[in-house]
């Protein structure tokens, strides 16, 4: 393989081409278009140079602050889905149905990011204009997506098949877990907290997209787990449990699970 040689009739435009496709997508990450250079070195230098030069860039990156974040975040991921005081073997609830209060940005990120990973969604609002605008924004980025070529038309349908809309709160009863994406206003959201007690079935879960410490301000739940829903940008990435006198081990142990297996199918994450 030492002698092998590697030739291209363009060799410099076609690096300078793959070295400008990849910086636009890496945006601020060092290590992707290093990558090109170490291609593009091994193919115009002697086997031994390249290698070296390889072992170069590497050394470096690993001294750069990107790397030293990208590491604590990996290390972190893992580490949050452990809870110490919580043992493996807890029992946990099934999510057949998510209820979304809110139809607004933050609403309309989360209720996407469950009918990606096919989960049933009721969005709840109190008027029908917000809703039918919610609706229409999430239907953009689905599309805004065929386009690219990130989505196909038929999985786009069958995403939107599992998606309805309220303007009751009977309506939503019935769901495993529901999300308040309201206006961030703490006395709003313990009216709907409040709301949610009265007509939630028991052992419902109820979080809030909100700081840790509003959702245990939300006084007076009589059966409900409670927990965040933490975001990036418009997406909802994972559902944090935030512990309460009443929050038990099942709320959070489903929590866990629930975040690790919605956080794959996360538009945050294209």
């Amino acid at each position: 393989m030492r002698d092998l040689k590697a030739e291209h009739p363009q060799g410099p435009g076609y690096f300078q081409f793959a070295r400008n496709t990849v910086k636009a997508m890496a945006r601020h990450f060092p290590a992707p278009a290093k990558c090109v250079d170490c291609v593009e070195a091994a193919t115009t230098q002697r086997f031994d140079e390249g290698l070296a030069f390889e072992r170069e860039q590497f050394l470096n990156l690993m001294l750069t602050p990107e790397c030293a974040a990208l590491r604590h975040a990996f290390f972190a991921e893992r580490a949050a889905g452990k809870i110490p005081d919580v043992p493996e073997d807890t029992p946990t609830r099934e999510i057949r149905k998510v209820a979304v209060i809110g139809a607004g940005t933050m609403g309309g990120g989360i209720t996407m990011n469950f009918l990606n990973a096919g989960i049933p969604v009721v969005i709840l609002e109190m008027k029908q204009e917000a809703l039918d605008r919610g609706v229409g924004v999430m239907r953009q980025n689905y599309e805004s997506q065929i386009k690219k070529g990130k989505l196909k038309q038929d999985k786009y349908e069958q995403r939107m098949a599992l998606l309805s809309t309220t303007l009751s709160y009977d309506d939503i009863r019935d769901a495993d877990l529901v999300i308040e994406a309201v206006f961030e206003d703490i006395g709003v959201k313990e009216q709907v907290f409040r709301k949610l007690d009265e007509v939630m079935k028991p052992g419902a879960i109820l979080a809030s997209r909100c700081g840790a410490r509003q959702p245990a301000r939300a006084g007076g739940l009589s059966r409900v787990g409670v927990g965040r829903a933490a975001g990036r940008r418009r997406h909802c990435r994972s559902l944090r449990p935030c512990c309460t006198s009443r929050t038990c081990m099942p709320f959070m142990a489903r929590a866990m699970c629930f975040t690790e297996c919605t956080w794959t199918s996360s538009p945050a994450r294209s």
